[in-house]
């Protein structure tokens, strides 16, 4: 994770999956953190494969509860897909940069690029986009400046609905 921190110039070309853990805390994952609060990430690329629950090629969460978040200059290339969590009640959420942004508390995403595919299959619910899988949440403010997304997206629901974003 990213707490009060930035990291800078940084790539991933590992493949991570935590679709088996039961905490909800532990749902976050992204080729570069799993949760981006108080902190920075800029000019990092992922090109591993990404496998979770609050999914996102450079980050699982940008902004939460804790504070806020800010992405700059990254781009993705890596396959990422959400899946149903053990926990239950848990949303599934997919993006090419981040699975979630902006929740409770604001998140900034700058200058990035995704070119994988992102896809969300299982669950009771999930959200899936390009760029950010589910955006803005508890009042707080989301930021999208000069982003691209040329990967495909995909979405799959089993019980409830399904939102799929460009």
């Amino acid at each position: 994770d990213v707490e009060n921190a930035l990291k800078k110039a940084c790539a991933n070309i590992s493949s991570y999956n935590n679709s088996k853990h039961k905490e909800l805390n532990r749902v976050r994952i992204g080729g570069i953190s799993g949760n981006n609060v108080n902190g920075t990430i800029k000019r990092c690329i992922n090109k591993g494969t990404i496998t979770g629950v609050w999914t996102g090629g450079i980050s699982g969460m940008n902004g939460s509860d804790s504070g806020e978040g800010a992405i700059y200059e990254c781009a993705n290339y890596g396959s990422v897909s959400g899946v149903q969590s053990t926990y239950t009640g848990v949303i599934t959420y997919a993006g090419g940069i981040t699975g979630a942004n902006a929740i409770n508390n604001d998140g900034i995403i700058e200058d990035c690029y995704n070119a994988g595919p992102i896809t969300a299959s299982k669950g009771n619910e999930s959200s899936v986009g390009g760029i950010v899988g589910k955006g803005i949440a508890g009042g707080a403010t989301a930021t999208q400046k000069n982003t691209y997304n040329r990967g495909i997206t995909t979405g799959a629901t089993y019980n409830r609905r399904s939102y799929r974003h460009g």
